[in-house]
């Protein structure tokens, strides 16, 4: 494992060096070194795993950087120059709102190969699903500029428009996605839609949650990243 800054930003490094490397971004409420479960995943078939900390995770919590995909977007896009510039070969692992920022950072960067667990792949939908829970209209957000949902989703205006305004148009990278079937973040439906438009491969797993987070689910993943590797 090897540390380094990323101009400003956390970066970390697991393997030993070869000609590929999978970049990993991380959910809400994660960290680089999140990927190293991941990277023990992918090895033996001599990868190496690089991920950095979004804004408000990791070593950044206290920075001034917002997480927010207007912010992040860039981040992702240096991320992969770098990779360029170091690796032959590059994959892409996203979990969660990892995967929305992925979608906006890269959709005229293609992967060798993306996988995609737990995915958010329309947030405008996730978006507006928030507001309706509480029955709160677009025009009342952009009144308050900022509300707090009462399952502690928080909103803001200038979230909402750049969502509504930027939807993913384009991905060109051969994909496989994970879902739980018990996952209550995306609609299994919107998730059908991506896969549909994009020719993506979709795997659904009965009982789980957004999260993975049974006792079993470590090894449906780790069995699932083995297969999509073949």
């Amino acid at each position: 494992m090897r540390k380094f800054l990323l101009n400003h930003i956390p970066a970390v490094l697991y393997g030993e060096p070869s000609d590929k490397v999978f970049l990993y971004v991380h959910g809400r409420g994660g960290n680089k070194e999140v990927a190293v479960s991941f990277y023990q995943m992918v090895k033996k078939a001599g990868w190496q795993v690089l991920s950095i900390d979004l804004p408000k995770h990791g070593e950044r919590q206290e920075s001034a950087e917002k997480f927010n995909p207007w912010t992040i977007v860039p981040e992702l896009s240096l991320l992969y120059s770098y990779a360029c510039d170091q690796w032959e070969t590059i994959g892409l692992c996203a979990d969660g709102i990892g995967t929305y920022f992925s979608l906006r950072a890269f959709q005229m960067k293609p992967f060798d190969q993306a996988l995609f667990i737990s995915p958010i792949v329309d947030m405008a939908e996730y978006i507006d699903d928030a507001l309706a829970v509480d029955n709160i209209t677009p025009d009342q957000l952009k009144a308050e500029g900022r509300l707090d949902t009462s399952e502690g989703v928080h909103l803001s205006w200038d979230y909402y428009l750049y969502t509504h305004e930027n939807p993913i148009k384009v991905w060109p990278s051969p994909t496989e996605i994970l879902y739980g079937d018990q996952d209550d973040v995306m609609k299994r439906s919107s998730l059908e839609g991506f896969c549909d438009k994009f020719q993506c491969g979709l795997t659904v797993i009965e009982g789980s949650d957004h999260g993975f987070s049974r006792e079993e689910d470590q090894e449906i993943v780790e069995n699932w990243v083995k297969e999509t590797m073949k």
